[in-house]
């Protein structure tokens, strides 16, 4: 398959917020050496193992392959999430339904 791309692999590490001695710690790798070690994979002299890519791959939340990429994924602008409303339209709707149940309680109290 070829050697993983060293750029990549500190593009992962970084892209998924990771110090080296978070890596290492999260990678289960020697306190005094492992952090030289990544810093040799990240510099291309020297080559992670199949299960050792494959626990990076696990800890940096990416796929096997991206390690393989000849450069790094372009960073793109994510659009606006409409998965939760923004808290000025939920303001707006609390405001909307607590108008109307004002009204339904006093328009009962009428009758």
């Amino acid at each position: 398959m070829g050697a993983p791309n060293p750029e990549i692999l500190r593009w992962a590490r970084e892209s998924a917020g990771l110090s080296y001695a978070d890596a290492v710690r999260k990678l289960n790798m020697s306190a005094k050496s492992g952090v030289a070690t990544l810093e040799a994979y990240e510099r291309g002299e020297k080559q992670p193992s199949r299960s050792r890519l494959l626990m990076m791959a696990k800890q940096y939340h990416r796929s096997y392959l991206t390690f393989f990429l000849s450069r790094p994924p372009k960073k793109v602008e994510r659009g606006e999430d409409f998965r939760m409303p923004s808290l000025a339209n939920s303001l707006e709707n609390l405001t909307r339904l607590s108008g109307i149940s004002l009204f339904a309680k006093s328009w009962s109290r009428k009758r």
